[in-house]
């Protein structure tokens, strides 16, 4: 069965790796759109990483590295991610004022 629904959203601490989704057991994922939001006029930055069975962080799990994200400003990336178990999303920001938000489907 598959579920559409909002899979995770977050406004994570500043300077710090944070995991923002987690497949869960036994599931198969696709998420469709990672949308961004600066609530603050400042310009900043932020990171995202896709770290397979929650492998320890490596560079190469970057899909996005201090990508610039305007005052004020919110960024929709599509993405066509299929996740599996314990497959995991990771942010980052040097912003307390930034929010992710993760949509997708779940099959079990």
């Amino acid at each position: 069965m598959t579920i559409p629904k909002l899979l995770a959203q977050l406004s994570p601490a500043a300077s710090t790796l944070t995991m923002l989704y987690r497949a869960p057991s036994c599931a198969n994922v696709k998420a469709d759109n990672l949308i961004v939001c600066n609530r603050s006029g400042t310009a900043t930055t932020f990171r995202v990483a896709i770290s397979p069975k929650g492998a320890a962080d490596a560079g190469a799990h970057y899909i996005c590295y201090d990508f610039a994200l305007a005052g004020n400003d919110t960024h929709t990336a599509a993405l066509d991610l299929r996740l599996t178990e314990n497959d995991e999303v990771r942010i980052y920001t040097p912003s307390t004022n930034v929010s992710f938000h993760l949509f997708g489907a779940e099959a079990f």
